[in-house]
């Protein structure tokens, strides 16, 4: 089973494993394109250094699952990016 197959059963299973504890949950998803621009972005050590892109092979995203209980106003939230990897400040916001 592949890594987001895994993670979209395991949200599945947590959804429904809350809804049995109250009435109603607000659930929400999103996905937006993080594709940077096509030309001349830094490969960060993946290829040679002076090196920079020239194309887009695949585009990027980012997909946010969201539950919230409507009676206490508390969120959970799950974000995933199509990145090498992701600022601290982003994970402290």
């Amino acid at each position: 089973m592949s890594r987001t197959s895994f993670l979209g059963v395991a949200f599945c299973l947590v959804a429904l494993l809350v809804g049995q504890l109250c009435e109603a949950y607000n659930i929400g998803i999103g996905k937006s394109d993080i594709t940077e621009p096509a030309a001349e972005v830094n490969m960060m050590g993946y290829a040679d250094i002076q090196q920079g892109t020239a194309g887009i092979l695949n585009r990027l995203y980012a997909r946010a699952y969201m539950i919230e209980n409507p009676a206490t106003a508390s969120r959970v939230l799950f974000v995933h990016c199509d990145l090498h990897s992701v600022m601290q400040l982003v994970h402290q916001e």
